[in-house]
């Protein structure tokens, strides 16, 4: 069975220390890693993640993605260095380019953002080796463990590229056949480039919503899914994941501004395939299903449910489904 994560998004509203608390709760009932989400929402992850790491023990810590056009490199490696220290070697480095919609809001050109994320990985692996400071004349944390480096991936070019460069993949919204075929994708490469097939790890996360009304818990996924479909490189994803019909409304009532429309193109069918929805049991069948992938660790997004406190929702998805 694949490892298990929790992502606690720090976006809630709710206060800090009541999110620090989920997290030494989840490190209770046995979860493998805690993933902090960033991306498209307005936390910042590695500040979350130095925290998180400082008031727990066990658990792995993991930046579920660090947007690499808010950082300069040498920042983002002295910062994880530092929650590496903290950590005694738990964390992981997870990076990624965002989406264009929005860093254009943000006034930020995203360029060639594959290549981007090239150049950002040499420049965090040369501050990590010390040649940076020596260039400078400085000294930067060094951490005793290295720092894992893993790219936040949607496409298979990008997976592709890790096996070349990182030491893990992040992704998010696979189908169970999506997901085999990156896997299988990424340790072809690893070999091509000499390195062993299973130096990558492969992680997944779902977005998750429980509850014992399959009806309820597929209308919050509706509603949690209606972003994605807007997004270009999601709705990219979903078209070439088997979801064509889904992403073409989406995206043309996207454009329209109805984002009621943009829900009601979320299908029973894509629900099933890439999200945790409904009873608890149900939920964990689906985990199977896609462990059966071979991927190395699934990451539980809690989502909220029926308008509910969506702290409520996380210690729920956090009950339901820890490891047995």
């Amino acid at each position: 069975m694949p490892r298990l994560a929790l992502n606690l998004a720090f976006y809630t509203g709710d206060p800090y220390p009541d999110l620090i608390n989920l997290g030494r709760q989840a490190e209770e009932a046995g979860y493998d890693c805690l993933m902090v989400p960033e991306g498209i929402a307005g936390n910042d992850a590695m500040l979350c993640c130095y925290m998180l790491a400082a008031a727990t023990n066990r658990v792995r810590i993991a930046s579920n993605v660090a947007n690499i056009y808010l950082r300069d490199p040498s920042l983002c490696a002295v910062s994880a260095a530092t929650i590496q220290q903290v950590s005694q070697g738990r964390f992981i480095l997870g990076i990624g380019p965002s989406h264009r919609p929005v860093l254009e809001a943000m006034g930020i050109p995203m360029g060639n953002a594959r290549e981007n994320l090239r150049r950002y990985t040499m420049a965090l692996r040369k501050t990590f080796g010390g040649e940076l400071a020596k260039d400078l004349g400085v000294c930067f944390p060094h951490p005793a463990e290295p720092v894992p480096i893993y790219f936040g991936a949607l496409t298979l070019e990008t997976a592709r590229m890790a096996a070349e460069l990182a030491d893990g993949l992040l992704l998010v919204h696979c189908t169970a056949q999506r997901l085999a075929k990156v896997i299988l994708t990424v340790r072809e490469a690893a070999r091509q480039f000499g390195r062993r097939p299973d130096v990558v790890t492969v992680a997944t996360s779902v977005q998750t919503y429980i509850h014992d009304d399959l009806r309820v818990a597929q209308d919050a996924a509706r509603a949690g899914l209606a972003l994605y479909l807007g997004l270009p490189y999601y709705n990219r994803l979903l078209r070439n994941s088997g979801f064509a019909a889904e992403a073409q409304a989406g995206a043309d009532a996207w454009q329209r501004g109805d984002h009621a429309a943009v829900a009601a193109a979320v299908s029973a069918r894509l629900i099933d395939a890439i999200t945790l929805c409904g009873p608890a049991a149900r939920c964990r069948e689906r985990m199977a299903e896609l462990a059966r992938s071979g991927v190395d660790m699934i990451g539980i997004i809690p989502g909220a449910v029926g308008g509910e406190d969506p702290l409520f929702s996380v210690k729920r998805c956090l009950a339901a489904l820890a490891p047995k």
